[in-house]
């Protein structure tokens, strides 16, 4: 009976964590166990140290090639892959430099601002390919009813591309415009933008005293 008990004993844990700390352990190991996770745990503990180091044997091209693209992809914001992949592999040069403007542009910090950027370089970038292909179909040879159609449907995704491109940019303006402080000093104040309008009333009815 006494050993029953202290086997019982030693397979409980001496201390016990809160519901708070046992879920964010679990959500760590979880992230852990992803392709990306596991992923770059390699990287960082065996493959890069041994490229940096020049070490015998160098890990095995493709094994790496598929660490590093995981890796890039689940930090997507931060080295577009994600973006590469939604576009032609043509724009990959051109998509990531102006991603790196617009942040430097509009100092963009916070994942919701970075992933406007990619949302407005994609945009522009189907932008750009849709007006290529319809360039193409506009060639007389090409004028058939089919292709009168295709240039109908072209046209639709290039406005609809622009549309995107442009709320977008202008979501991200929003985000980037310092807060407005306003103080008032009066209980009736409209305000405006750049203007300001008081009620005046009173005043009004001290100027029309007799003196």
């Amino acid at each position: 009976m006494t050993g029953e008990i202290n086997k019982k004993a030693n397979a409980e844990p001496s201390k016990k964590l809160t519901l708070d700390g046992a879920k964010r352990y679990a959500v760590e190991v979880f992230k852990l166990a992803t392709g990306a996770g596991q992923a770059l745990k390699k990287l960082a503990e065996d493959q890069l140290p041994r490229i940096i180091l020049k070490e015998d044997p160098q890990p095995e091209e493709k094994d790496l090639e598929k660490n590093m693209k995981s890796v890039s992809l689940a930090y997507s914001l931060e080295s577009g892959q994600a973006l590469l992949d939604s576009i032609e592999s043509k724009y990959g040069g051109f998509a990531l430099q102006f991603k790196k403007e617009l942040e430097e542009e509009f100092r963009c910090k916070k994942p919701s601002e970075k992933a406007l950027v990619d949302q407005i370089v994609n945009a522009h970038i189907r932008k750009i390919t849709y007006s290529k292909q319809m360039d193409i179909c506009k060639a007389p040879k090409y004028l058939s009813h089919e292709n009168i159609a295709l240039l109908n449907f072209y046209s639709r995704e290039i406005d609809r591309a622009h549309r995107q491109f442009i709320s977008a940019l202008e979501v991200l303006k929003f985000m980037k415009q310092p807060k407005l402080n306003v103080n008032i000093k009066t209980n009736n104040a409209f305000v405006g933008e750049n203007q300001q309008f008081n009620n005046t009333h009173n005043q009004k009815d001290e100027n029309n005293k007799p003196k």
